[in-house]
């Protein structure tokens, strides 16, 4: 009985994670390390918008996430966050590295890792976060930014509001 509730619940559980979501949102954390004079950057996406973002693109079965990932899903999804998440530092527009990716534990989600270093001071950030947003209307982006001092902030960025600057 134990078996048969068990292989149930995972069936469900994989079913839901493949199933359309109601809401479409992303999550951003920027975060500045003083010692590490660096900027660490976690962005959580669902992988179907994800995917459809891309293939508008022309990148088609990507399988991002998964055992068959095609070879250049990497660079595609690098790419077009790029051209869709842009920050610059104390008025200064800069590229963050690729330090990688992981699935979400539900298999839904992708987390993606950035890092900007050398970054002796940080007075300004100006983010630019317009991801997804060319693919739904209702787009949300999250962005958390911990930075110097303690200071905080929180951005709710859309298609109509893409970038917010926070200055420290």
């Amino acid at each position: 009985m134990r078996l048969l509730l068990l292989g149930l619940l995972f069936m469900s559980l994989s079913i839901q994670a493949n199933l359309p979501h109601e809401f479409h949102f992303s999550k951003c954390q920027i975060e500045y390390k003083t010692e590490e004079e660096a900027i660490q950057i976690t962005m959580n996406l669902f992988i179907d918008d994800l995917e459809i973002a891309l293939e508008k693109r022309g990148h088609k079965s990507l399988f991002l996430g998964s055992e068959r990932e095609h070879p250049d899903a990497t660079k595609y999804l690098l790419d077009y966050l790029q051209s869709s998440f842009q920050v610059a530092i104390n008025d200064t527009e800069v590229t963050y590295d690729f330090i990688g990716k992981e699935t979400s534990e539900d298999l839904s989600g992708l987390w993606c890792y950035f890092e900007l270093t050398s970054i002796e001071e940080l007075r300004s950030i100006d983010i630019k976060n317009a991801t997804l947003t060319e693919i739904y209307d209702d787009q949300k982006n999250v962005v958390q930014v911990k930075g110097p001092y303690g200071k905080k902030g929180y951005f709710l960025l859309n298609k109509q509001n893409k970038t917010q600057r926070l200055e420290f």
